[in-house]
């Protein structure tokens, strides 16, 4: 295989706007080459991304593929970076060829601007400056003499991304009424409502038989607790605003999964494998997947198999290339916002035969979860989310080996718990791609930005609170 360039300069491009370019890999050889298995190649600055059309790809004798870049600056300055990865034509990233791209641009902000106001006597200058997009835009008036020079706008400086449970950031600043006011609406991450970073969501499949303590579960900014064979439950944790190292013990993929994956625009998988059937639709949907040839996978020596697969996923972003950013599930409070709903002190119900109860910590401000008569104790501490949402839905069976699927598209009964509230309502979606509506009497439910897990229940829930 053999790559056409190895260095990328996207020039300059504004803030707010996207650039696309890409490298060719091309099969200098005279055999077929494939099935294609690409790893690693997703920039770790946030400002690049990476998409190709590799995987699984046989190439014949000068055919080729390719591996797309774009730079979307958000902020002005100088940006690098450097992509890595791996063409291989089996499962193991050791049997294949590696490759590196250094990539660059520089992002340019239109919008920074500077505004003069001038009187008889004095001049007053007005700098506006535009920080990144987890902070806020200020405006502060300057007042100078007549003939002093005009200050400049300096570029920002990236500022860190707040963690998962900090709280929202202020949207705007107040100014006075004679200076000029720039208004930026703070984004927030996806997937709990806080701070924003544009980067896929990474699913993981983890084990809920004979598996506490779990690890990793109190970092996942969504888990959905699905109901398997037996009437068991796994957890789909989504990890997006934080990671989680290690993560497990990880399990395999069932097709329930599919309606739930389309929902975060294309996320990872992280996963232990699955039936043919399974993995067959999971390729057909582009799902990207890691198993555990993947680096950062591992197994635990004092587990016992298969309860014993583990993965840091600092390890498996870098190697994702083809996951699209993710995207809202549910909608949040604003700043200060509250919930509206009947106090409760605990909610218990059965997910399968899961026995599980949320009692409402007033002190932490947290849903702290027990199953099966004991708290659900993690490696670090017990379970506990900001939202709890109970989402009753349709079970089906699967045609991929039979087990039970939740049919996750349609509408339903949704109980939602969150600030220590009840609230009462629906739940509505018509494609998989579609977030999930909650609804209660015509006026959407906002969730409390934070953590939140789904409870997927059927029927037979026998939910209680009080």
């Amino acid at each position: 295989m053999a790559i056409d360039t190895t260095a990328i300069d996207f020039g300059t491009v504004d803030v707010g706007t996207t650039a696309t370019m890409a490298v060719t890999l091309t099969n200098t050889g005279g055999d077929p080459f494939g099935p294609i298995n690409i790893f690693g190649g997703a920039p770790p600055t946030a400002e690049f991304n990476a998409s190709q059309n590799c995987q699984a790809n046989t190439l014949p004798a000068g055919g080729s593929c390719s591996v797309t870049y774009t730079f979307a600056p958000s902020a002005a300055g100088n940006f690098t970076d450097t992509s890595n990865f791996t063409i291989s034509e089996t499962p193991s990233a050791s049997d294949g060829e590696n490759f590196s791209v250094s990539l660059a641009g520089t992002g340019s902000d239109p919008t920074a601007t500077t505004t003069t106001t001038t009187s008889t006597t004095t001049t007053t200058s007005t700098t506006t400056t535009t920080t990144s997009t987890t902070s806020t835009t200020t405006t502060e008036p300057t007042a100078t003499t007549s003939d002093a020079p005009a200050p400049t706008t300096q570029p920002p400086s990236p500022s860190p991304t707040p963690s998962p449970t900090a709280p929202p950031p202020t949207e705007a600043t107040s100014t006075p009424a004679d200076a000029t006011t720039t208004t930026t609406t703070v984004p927030r991450f996806p997937l709990t409502g806080v701070a924003f970073a544009p980067q896929p969501a990474i699913v993981v499949k983890v084990d809920n038989v004979d598996a506490e303590p779990q690890s990793g579960l109190n970092q996942a900014d969504i888990v959905f607790e699905e109901i398997v064979e037996g009437r068991a439950t796994r957890f789909a944790a989504v990890f997006h605003s934080a990671e989680a190292n290690p993560v497990g013990p990880i399990r395999s993929a069932r097709t329930q999964d599919l309606d739930l994956l389309a929902a975060l625009n294309d996320p990872a998988l992280v996963y232990s494998g699955a039936n043919e059937a399974v993995d067959a639709a999971l390729q057909d949907a582009g799902i990207e997947t890691f198993g555990e040839a993947t680096p950062g996978f591992f197994r635990r020596d004092d587990l016992t198999a298969p309860h014993n697969l583990y993965a840091n996923l600092a390890a498996i972003r870098p190697q994702i290339v083809s996951s699209g950013d993710a995207v809202p599930v549910f909608q949040y409070l604003e700043p200060g916002g509250s919930v509206a709903g009947t106090p409760v002190t605990f909610a218990s119900l059965l997910v399968g035969s899961n026995d599980v109860r949320w009692d409402w910590d007033d002190v932490q401000g947290l849903f702290l979860r027990s199953q099966l008569g004991s708290p659900h104790e993690l490696a670090d501490g017990r379970a506990s989310a900001d939202n709890v949402v109970v989402l009753v839905v349709p079970y089906g069976t699967s045609a991929a080996g039979g087990g039970p699927e939740a049919e996750t598209i349609g509408e339903g009964q949704a109980i939602v718990y969150s600030d220590g509230q009840r609230v009462d309502g629906t739940w509505s979606r018509a494609a998989p791609t579609d977030p999930f509506t909650l609804d209660s009497g015509g006026t959407p439910i906002l969730l409390t930005p934070g953590r939140t897990w789904v409870e997927l229940v059927d029927a037979d829930h026998q939910l209680a609170d009080g």
